[in-house]
């Protein structure tokens, strides 16, 4: 099973939901790294701090005033990369991708999970194709630590 990767298609419309998306502001830092840790299971406050000089675009994902999701754009060749990728359900990872999508004409790519079926196919269907995935190594734990169910994608493939 491989990640959806660089396609001229992009995904244009996510389901109806009470999900509302916008660009990240400097005082949600603070909300993002409370999202964070259970899903990585790590303090990423240094990775999270930078991410907005890092990536072309930050978005966050709200319900009722509630951050429940964020996403980067960050470009990689002639592609751009969605990730990190957090979000409390797939619908709300949809509708930060539509976000991200609607914010560059170059081709996306995303290291979608493999566990999450339901986006995969979801990108699959809105005209991103499959590449080869990668395998998680991990040494002396049988998984990685944090959320996987909240884990869409990484930051990058080499970092998480």
């Amino acid at each position: 099973d491989g990640s959806p990767s660089a396609s001229p298609s992009r995904p244009s419309t996510a389901p109806r939901s009470s999900v509302t998306t916008r660009p990240a502001a400097a005082d949600d830092l603070q909300a993002l790294v409370r999202l964070d840790l259970p899903v990585f299971g790590a303090d990423r406050t240094h990775l999270l701090a930078r991410l907005p000089a890092f990536a072309d675009r930050l978005q966050v994902a709200e319900v009722d005033g509630e951050l429940v999701g964020y996403a980067a754009l960050w470009p990689s060749g002639q592609t751009e990369v969605v990730g990190p990728l957090v979000a409390r359900d797939t619908v709300t990872a949809q509708a930060l991708i539509v976000a991200l999508a609607a914010t560059t004409d170059r081709p996306l790519r995303a290291d979608v999970d493999a566990r999450h079926k339901e986006l995969l196919g979801w990108l699959l269907e809105s005209g991103l194709r499959s590449s080869p995935g990668t395998t998680v190594m991990t040494y002396g734990i049988p998984d990685l630590p944090g959320d996987a169910a909240r884990r869409f994608a990484p930051l990058t493939l080499a970092t998480g």
